[in-house]
């Protein structure tokens, strides 16, 4: 449970939103496509941005 819900929560919000549908959208068609590595590269890519919208901003 510690382990799985705080990635289940940062996908239940991402997919609320515009850039989570798209996120998961481009995702689920690399997966089908069976573009694996494609996929994984995706995922690191949206951990990174929407780390850096999660970081607080410094004005």
């Amino acid at each position: 449970m510690a382990l799985v819900f705080p990635v289940f929560m940062m996908m239940q919000m991402l997919s609320g939103g515009a850039m989570g549908g798209g996120i998961s959208s481009a995702i689920a068609r690399a997966l089908g496509a069976g573009r694996r590595a494609d996929a994984d590269a995706l995922v690191l890519h949206a951990i990174v941005i929407n780390g850096g919208w999660a970081s607080p901003s410094r004005h």
